[in-house]
């Protein structure tokens, strides 16, 4: 009986590489559904909100997350804005600057 080449182990593991690399493209290269396969999208940013009032005024319930969130100014600029503001310590009517 003639010896077994260990390379017959490499076939399935050549059938599963090529399966895995099928399903990847496929996948891959799925547009959404949309007809128009020449188009190339593009990601564009959310536009950045700028702040209208000078001023805001805390809410019951507020953090300082949830005013940066609804301001468009971020918690480090608020807390620069507002200095002594404690984020922890938001007292119900409290006025914080949105600008300088």
């Amino acid at each position: 009986m003639a010896a077994r080449s260990p390379l017959r182990l490499l076939a399935p593991i050549a059938i599963v590489v090529v399966l895995v690399g099928v399903v990847v493209v496929v996948v891959g290269s799925s547009d959404g559904g949309s007809g128009d396969k020449g188009s190339a999208r593009t990601a564009t940013a959310p536009a950045k909100k700028v702040p209208r009032k000078r001023t805001y005024r805390v809410k019951e319930g507020d953090t300082l997350t949830a005013i940066s969130d609804k301001t468009g100014v971020s918690t480090a600029r608020l807390i620069a804005l507002n200095p002594g503001l404690d984020p922890q310590a938001l007292q119900l009517g409290d006025r914080l600057k949105l600008r300088p």
